[in-house]
């Protein structure tokens, strides 16, 4: 008790006395309900510090020879190392082991969420990088995983709290952004490519925005279709500006 609350409880106490506002009523409720014969069980978070506890808790009513209610009883089972071993193997499960982000699983199961949820505005931002696959043949696949790991971190680093950042398979990832509009998702793709001008990652990348509701009954492979002719049309600009910057280059050597 003292390492968990920092407090030493004494005998005889009443509990509530320990307690907060807040918690001395859940505490009350729950001996209450139990009071009235009900037996049931729950799990409970306490953040103690900077550690977040997990308890499953039970209670069950106590009964005299006349079958009458003299007491409650509650046990509490510390399953903390259980749950965190639970949650990080789920954590395991929607995360890119290599990047770090979410895979594609999780960001459909995101995706279907917006839909629940009946967002006005959904954006996919789909991107691959350019000419990385001569970086991976030319400088090995170690160096390919060092960029594809800086990738992902410029995207955690540009995109709000609330976008699902997905690598998708080799060098390409989608950002779900909810109630992020058309203009919006510019201005972060330019965000990202100019972080990439400042940042030592060695490619660059072409990226692509895709914005409707959750009204237009898309699918998140439809959004996904929708925002790769996006990125492409921009590729194909962005190589046609490559092309005549050369020819000026050339032109002015001459």
């Amino acid at each position: 008790m003292e390492e968990i609350f920092y407090f030493t409880p004494k005998i005889g106490d009443f509990p509530m006395n320990y307690l907060d506002s807040e918690d001395a009523a859940r505490l009350k409720a729950n001996v209450d309900r139990a009071k009235k014969g009900e037996i049931f069980t729950f799990m409970d978070t306490i953040k103690t510090g900077d550690k977040m506890l997990y308890w499953q808790n039970m209670y069950s009513p106590i009964y005299n020879n006349h079958q009458k209610v003299i007491g409650v009883f509650c046990f509490v089972l510390d399953i903390t190392e259980q749950r965190l071993h639970k949650l990080e193997i789920q954590r395991m499960a929607y995360e890119d082991v290599l990047t770090r982000v979410h895979n594609r699983q999780y960001i459909e199961l995101a995706f279907e969420e917006c839909l629940t949820h009946k967002e006005e505005q959904i954006t996919v931002i789909i991107s691959d990088l350019d000419k990385f696959k001569e970086a991976n043949d030319t400088f090995g696949h170690a160096t390919g995983d060092k960029i594809l790991i800086k990738f992902g971190d410029i995207l955690t680093k540009i995109m709000p709290e609330t976008a699902v950042i997905t690598r998708l398979g080799g060098d390409e990832f989608a950002v779900l952004l909810p109630e992020v509009s058309e203009n919006q998702a510019e201005f972060l793709i330019k965000l990202v490519q100019a972080e990439m001008t400042v940042t030592d990652i060695g490619v660059t990348a072409s990226l692509g925005a895709y914005t409707d509701s959750y009204q237009s009954h898309k699918t998140f492979v439809d959004f996904c279709a929708m925002a790769d002719k996006k990125m492409y049309e921009n590729k194909s600009q962005k190589d046609k500006a490559d092309d005549v910057s050369r020819c000026c280059y050339c032109y002015s050597c001459l």
